[in-house]
């Protein structure tokens, strides 16, 4: 993993660290992650399936 980070994000890269180190069916992988246009982006695999949106409401019954 890069780290491309300032010093005001490094308790966001931490964490970033933290969960690209989470190896669980049900979690989306982190494989990079970066600092752009003063922003941080997560580059994770595109996963098939579902959308947070269909999912619930599924759930809901709707």
């Amino acid at each position: 993993m890069s780290r491309t980070c300032t010093t005001g994000a490094d308790s966001s890269f931490q964490e970033v660290k933290t969960l690209a180190s989470l190896k669980h069916s049900n979690i989306v992988r982190v494989l990079d992650f970066f600092l752009a246009n003063q922003a941080g982006y997560l580059v994770m695999p595109n996963e098939r399936g579902r959308n947070l949106e269909a999912y619930i409401q599924e759930r809901r019954g709707a």
